[in-house]
């Protein structure tokens, strides 16, 4: 299964929303600047668009079609360690496990 990551977009959307919340606040108190503000949260939140619909657009499938869409890091560095065969065994208590 191929891995495509997506959390720069995410980024890019928070960042978005909270310099559009910024520029709504500056627009309501007539600052100057604020239509600075709110053209830099629409810019980025196209990136943001653009940056959730790139890897999916672009990735490849595997052999069986599917691509996996994966936003959190560290579920990509987590390896399940193989259990050990304990069908018979009894453990340290005296129980059978």
């Amino acid at each position: 299964m191929k891995v495509v990551k997506v959390k720069r977009s995410g980024i890019a959307a928070i960042m978005g929303i909270l310099t559009a919340a910024a520029g709504m606040v500056m627009s309501s108190y007539k600052i100057t600047g604020s239509v600075y503000v709110l053209q830099l949260a629409g810019f980025l939140m196209i990136m943001a668009a653009l940056l959730f619909l790139y890897p999916i657009l672009i990735a490849r499938k595997d052999k069986e079609g599917n691509v996996r869409v994966i936003t959190d890091v560290k579920g990509l560095h987590h390896v399940e360690e193989p259990k050990p065969d304990t069908e018979g065994q009894e453990t340290v208590a005296g129980q059978k496990g």
